[in-house]
């Protein structure tokens, strides 16, 4: 079950020409009757909205090195980098709860006062073959990210890059698309990284209260090695089309 916690009322600024000078009467007709077209006509390409349904699965197969995914986070958002960038240390409060504990309120409460972000919400976790589906409303110029905690580590999560998942084409027409291939593993550089999927209580949901992190020696956020080869950590982490599968249909 998925709740959105908060929807902004869209803002559309209208390019207007009619500043402009001519220097005749007809050229004033035309320059006019032109503005007046290109007016309405960004009007109307602003304030288009289209709605998509986002499918999320866990590919995991039910064994005891399976992957699980805490509390996921989506945005719609015209600006770059809306939950975290590459390269930075974690800048938004409730971010580090969230990827360390699968928790994702402070974040919600914290997006919410941001210029960029048009709206956003929570999903619930999922367990091996486990799936959410919701319906986003967006714009053109709009972009949608989210970010998937990994359970069973100390701050690792999914997420697209900071541009975020384009939901329409040049012609502000919605696109449909299987968006798997441009989601990443990402290490938040928050907490010291332990072996993965151990059950620790410094990982994920078993996290407990109380008990206090390690801090990362690197606290940058960046690409996780995937596949065969272990990460900088020395530890090995599955390809992302392994674990899950993310759909958008527009209709």
């Amino acid at each position: 079950m998925q709740t959105v916690m908060f929807q902004k009322k869209a803002k559309y600024a209208e390019k207007m020409a009619c500043g402009l000078q001519p220097i005749s009467n007809i050229a004033k007709v035309s320059l006019v009757a032109l503005t007046a077209l290109l007016c309405i006509s960004v009007a109307s390409a602003q304030t288009k909205m289209n709605s998509f349904l986002i499918q999320i699965k866990n590919l995991s197969d039910y064994k005891a090195d399976s992957w699980t995914f805490g509390e996921g986070v989506w945005v719609l958002h015209n600006q770059e980098h809306p939950l975290f960038k590459h390269g930075e240390a974690l800048y938004l409060n409730g971010m580090k709860t969230l990827i360390e504990r699968g928790k994702g309120h402070a974040v919600i409460a914290n997006i919410a006062k941001h210029e960029g972000i048009a709206a956003g919400a929570l999903f619930k976790t999922l367990d091996a073959k486990e799936k959410v589906a919701f319906v986003i409303t967006a714009s053109p110029g709009q972009r949608f990210s989210f970010v998937i905690p990994l359970n069973e580590t100390n701050d690792k999560f999914i997420a697209p890059r900071g541009r975020g998942i384009k939901l329409f084409d040049l012609f502000a027409q919605p696109i449909s698309s299987s968006a798997t291939q441009l989601a990443h593993i990402w290490d938040g550089g928050s907490a010291y990284d332990e072996k993965p999927q151990q059950q620790k209580q410094t990982q994920g949901t078993t996290q407990k209260t109380n008990v206090k992190q390690l801090p990362d020696p690197n606290p940058s956020v960046r690409l996780v090695i995937t596949g065969e080869r272990p990460h900088t950590d020395g530890f090995r982490y599955p390809r992302v089309e392994t674990i899950l599968r993310i759909s958008i249909k527009a209709f």
